[in-house]
């Protein structure tokens, strides 16, 4: 069996190290941080982007209910009339 090496450094991996592994400790841990960074700052992208002010309703409900009773309505039917 061939020595395995690290993707990083090209360095030899450890002793006994499994099949499925890719980089040394130290590599690993390298890794670790810019994969971290990497997933941090898309979402903190993504949050920032939520942040975005919210556009104010038409009418708020109130506003609606008011409307309904000056048509003599109750709130629900003033609004499936509305909605049609």
């Amino acid at each position: 069996m061939s020595a395995m090496i690290c993707e990083m450094c090209h360095g030899p991996l450890p002793e006994g190290s499994s099949a499925w592994r890719k980089y040394c400790d130290s590599c690993y841990r390298a890794r670790r941080r810019q994969r971290d960074r990497e997933r941090w700052g898309n979402q903190r992208k993504a949050m920032e982007e939520v942040d975005e002010p919210k556009k104010k309703p038409a009418m708020t409900i109130t506003d609606i209910a008011r409307e309904a009773q000056a048509h003599h309505m109750s709130y629900g039917q003033y609004v499936a009339i509305m909605r049609r």
